[in-house]
């Protein structure tokens, strides 16, 4: 992940800026390239490529073999030093205001809902990466079930009410179903029979395994709790899901499995309501398949070939289904599947590939609702469509991008929406709405960076939420709507006013960076926020990358696509520094703003080659490629020791080969370290400013430090959920606090005060 400078200026005060629309239009008037289709794909493509999941049949396999050792060597910690040693601390956003806007509060990406029977105040919310959580209030406030659990991805939820709410069973399963590999995250299925205090894993073992990265769908069988069918998709392989792929069924209670259906990812799986032999299944690219033996075998209902087919049965009538496709069709059979009509072409209103979701009201089998960039209401079985929300803007009454609709079984006028955005509710039928994310932490960030003043003032760049900030106050913020946010840096305060700018990046643009800057410290002295396009003269367009890579230092900013520009920090005109590079650059070192010596600057390409420079400013030399003794895999971050950027650290995108490289002679020479790492990507590393031998990598599974000058490492994890995806890690000096963002589970601080190292090496009895 590119390094962003300890800022030194952070927003308070946030007005929105409509210079992209967030959804359906395009990032820049008249550039037609910018789809939010388009940019799913980029940002699938950056989470494939970032890990080498094209490249990494083993993936899953390694992740879960890492979370193990690592759960060894914490069982290892003594007690002393679990009691004195600081824990990391979340701080939100939990969630962001969006100022004015119509729908609220926002938080991140939902991929699964449940409500208890007869009581719509207890409920349980699967997300993105952030974890399961869960709500006893009807969504005034949320508690997190799933520290323990190995993914902080929740594809699927069942609820099965027990005798009192305490006693409820839950089934969790886990993995993204949103693209891509983006179930290598997914851990299988866990079952609770305590409402989600504790868990148990049920993926059985051996021949009878359920081999599903990503759960979608968990039914059970009436008359036969025992028996559940579990549908999704199989583990990555060289970036496409295995044949491991399909619906499974247990009779034991998941202590084994049997793979039932086996043509193909389905999103969806349903029992009869009444009848526990029918059940229904909806695999993308063949259409809805009916069993009528309990799920032992299945028979084509509705052949489609869409790439992502949902499904959704009638609780008044359980001969009625529909099937809804990312090819924008609505069908729907009134006799148990004899016969089927269309009910609608065209009901997609973009990216259903990646949104796409269905429900039947309980009471009224021909009232539906679907989503997909938006919501929308359909009392004649989908044959008309009513949005019910305005195109992505200040007047919108959910966050798009939906994931989940649903429909109170208790009330006829209650109904829930998930986007990207968090979770909606309305008491009205969906003519009004409020937003239920007050609590939740789930925003995604790509990127953070600090105020060195205050750590507790923060900025960051988030999946489909845009760029915000952090008061002291714990209040996040919107600063400027530009659909994915990326990297944030403030200008350092050098004397000359530079300190008052603050840029940020959002989606590249006809092959060249998208920047913006504020002036006026992005008003954290007063005054309106007031955020403009950077212009890219002088650039040249090719090679800048989903994360833009940026850095800004010594009144420059530069900027890497297949090579490093550079423009004063007050600037209008770009200017090179020097030849292209073999690859295009993906992370700069965050060159130290301190003292008077030429700046050294380091730049890591997709291709896994490292360049430098011994002074990046106008008249410096050009850049010298250092790669000699890496691996060649692509660089993920450089992180230089504070005052000697001789000393440079960098991390590589690997699973099963050296993660971590250092250098003591700027490159000239390299030797792998990091003894200790876990078998993942490393995706961030910073050293310590008060102390050299002190590091930190960030990885797919948390933190972990060296305290020998990255020669081995160990889990800093106390406090922090587990399997949490550490994108960003940023350090202040005053106080001395160590900041980490993650993808999905928001910011979180941990003191670095004291080295409780010099009393605990890795907190294990020496």
């Amino acid at each position: 992940m590119p390094r962003t400078l300890l800022i030194s200026a952070l927003l308070l005060l946030a007005l929105p800026v409509l210079a992209s629309a967030q959804g359906q239009g395009p990032l820049i008037p008249g550039d037609k390239t910018f789809g939010e289709s388009l940019q799913q794909e980029k940002r699938r493509r950056w989470f494939n490529e970032v890990r080498n999941l094209e490249h990494e049949p083993d993936a899953a396999l390694y992740r879960s073999e890492a979370l193990v050792q690592q759960q060894e060597v914490l069982a290892r910690r003594t007690p002393q030093y679990l009691t004195v040693a600081p824990r990391w601390q979340s701080m939100g956003p939990s969630p962001m205001t969006m100022t004015g806007w119509t729908f609220g509060k926002v938080s991140g990406r939902i991929l699964s809902f449940a409500v208890r029977s007869g009581d719509d105040n207890i409920q349980y919310l699967g997300s993105a990466s952030g974890g399961l959580w869960k709500t006893v209030d009807g969504g005034d406030s949320w508690l997190r079930l799933s520290d323990e659990l190995d993914s902080q991805a929740i594809g699927a939820l069942l609820l099965v009410n027990g005798a009192t709410p305490a006693a409820d069973e839950l089934w969790v399963g886990t993995g993204d179903f949103a693209s891509g590999c983006y179930d290598y995250f997914g851990s299988g299925l866990y079952r609770s029979t305590d409402a989600g205090l504790t868990f148990q894993p049920r993926n059985g073992s051996g021949a009878n395994t359920l081999k599903l990265s990503t759960i979608n769908a968990i039914a059970r069988r009436p008359g036969q709790p025992q028996t559940l069918l579990v549908a999704g998709a199989g583990q990555c392989v060289n970036g496409s899901v295995t044949a491991t792929s399909g619906i499974y069924r247990t009779t034991d209670n998941g202590l084994n499995w049997t793979r039932v259906v086996s043509s193909g990812r389905s999103m969806d799986v349903r029992f009869d309501r009444n009848d526990g032999n029918i059940a229904w299944a909806a695999v993308n690219g063949v259409g809805v398949l009916k069993s009528t033996d309990g799920g032992v075998t299945w028979a084509t209902s509705r052949a489609n070939t869409s790439a992502k087919i949902r499904l959704a049965t009638a609780d008044s009538n359980s001969n009625i289904v529909y099937m809804y496709t990312s090819g924008g069709a609505i069908d729907k059979t009134s006799d148990g599947g004899a016969t089927w009509a269309s009910m609608a072409t065209g009901a997609c209103d973009g990216q259903c590939s990646y949104n796409l979701t269905i429900d039947v009201d309980p009471a009224n089998p021909s009232r539906i609702m679907v989503g997909a960039i938006r919501p929308y209401l359909s009392s004649d079985s989908g044959a008309t469509r009513t949005a019910m929300t305005t195109t992505w803007g200040s007047t919108q009454s959910v966050h798009q991008d939906i994931h989940h609709v649903y429909f109170s079984r208790n009330s006829s006028t209650r109904l829930w929406i998930g986007s990207d955005g968090g979770l909606w509710r309305s008491n009205d039928g969906g003519a009004t709405f409020t937003h239920r994310n007050d609590g939740l932490t789930l925003t995604q960030f790509y990127d953070i960076a600090l105020d060195r003043r205050d750590p507790d003032r923060m900025l960051g760049g988030a999946q489909d939420n845009s760029s915000l900030a952090r008061s002291t106050s714990n209040v996040w913020f919107l600063t400027r709507t530009t659909g994915d946010g990326f990297m944030n840096l403030s200008a350092p305060d050098d004397g000359a006013n530079n300190g008052r700018y603050t840029f940020q990046t959002s989606y590249p643009s006809s092959d060249l960076p998208n920047i913006s800057r504020s002036s006026n410290y992005a008003g954290l002295y007063g005054g309106a926020i007031s955020y403009s396009s950077v212009s890219t003269s002088g650039l040249v367009a090719g090679g800048y990358q989903w994360v833009t890579a940026m850095t800004v230092t010594k009144g420059y900013v530069f900027v890497g696509g297949n090579s490093v520009f550079r423009m004063p920090v007050t600037g209008s005109s770009w200017s090179s520094t020097g030849s292209a590079f073999a690859s295009p650059v993906a992370v700069f070192s965050d060159p130290d703003p301190s003292g008077t010596a030429p700046l050294r600057l380091y730049a890591g390409t997709t291709g896994g080659k490292v360049y430098t420079t011994s002074n990046a400013l106008p008249g410096g030399p050009d850049w010298t490629d250092i790669s000699a003794g890496l691996n060649g895999a692509r660089i993920t971050d450089i992180a230089t020791e504070h005052g000697n950027a001789s000393t440079v650290y960098v991390t590589v995108s690997t699973f099963t080969n050296t993660k971590l490289y250092k250098s003591t002679n700027a490159g000239a020479s390299w030797t792998p370290v990091g003894s200790g790492l876990p078998g993942v990507t490393a995706n961030s590393v910073i050293v310590d400013t008060a102390n050299p031998l002190r590091v930190f990598v960030g990885t797919d599974i948390g933190v972990y430090e060296s305290t020998d000058g990255g020669a081995t490492f160990a889990p800093m994890t106390l406090g922090m959920p587990r399997a949490s995806v550490v994108l960003d890690l940023e350090i202040a000096a005053n106080p001395h606090v160590l900041v980490a963002g993650l993808y999905g589970g928001g910011a979180w601080k941990i003191s670095l005060d004291p080295d409780l190292d010099t009393i605990f090496v890795d907190g294990f009895e020496q």
